[in-house]
């Protein structure tokens, strides 16, 4: 049996962290391809996305104990929406169902950046942990992962590309980075 449906779950991981939730009719989408516009016009791609606040209480002030509780909490919720919990409370439809793909925003330490981690202890190695605990989770679950560099869905998706496709969010940046990673993730799929 063919999957009809690929459910894709994207993340932007840190203090606060995106996430993206799309759900692409593989059908549609073998005869429109990668065109983002044409896929969500024609409703062959459904998406939500948001944002997990768990470490946005100044994690600084946080001893370790209740850093990494944090993390795994935030974690947790975010499974949980890749289970296909509840997201922003809209009619999730096709959304509904697991993800069958987790796509991560990589982290990498540049320079100018490792002073700063360094010196931030263990709060700036945070998304880190997020990440690598929902990647864990995904690779037991048999999910694929996809790591992708925040700077090649930052040139593939653009703001004016998001707003001009209807997958503009609102007042977080991490939810739209997230969604970034999941469009750039559904075209290289085409």
């Amino acid at each position: 049996m063919l999957l009809r449906r690929l459910t894709i779950f994207a993340i932007d991981p840190g203090i606060s962290t995106g996430w993206a939730r799309g759900s692409l009719d593989l059908v549609e989408f073998r005869k429109i391809g990668g065109d983002v516009e044409r896929l969500v016009e024609s409703g062959a791609m459904s998406w939500e996305a948001g944002e997990d606040l768990a470490l946005s209480d100044d994690p600084y002030r946080m001893d370790r104990h209740e850093l990494y509780a944090a993390e795994r909490a935030s974690a947790a919720r975010l499974w949980g929406l890749m289970e296909g919990g509840p997201g922003t409370g809209a009619n999730l439809g096709d959304l509904a169902s697991p993800a069958d793909r987790l796509v991560i925003e990589d982290f990498t330490v540049y320079g100018g950046k490792a002073n700063e981690v360094s010196a931030g202890g263990a709060v700036p190695l945070a998304p880190v942990r997020v990440g690598s605990m929902l990647a864990f989770a995904a690779e037991l679950a048999v999910m694929d992962v996809t790591y992708q560099m925040a700077s090649m869905a930052k040139t593939t998706v653009t703001n004016e590309r998001l707003k001009r496709w209807g997958l503009w969010t609102k007042g977080s940046e991490h939810a739209r980075d997230a969604t970034r990673h999941l469009v750039t993730y559904v075209r290289r799929l085409a």
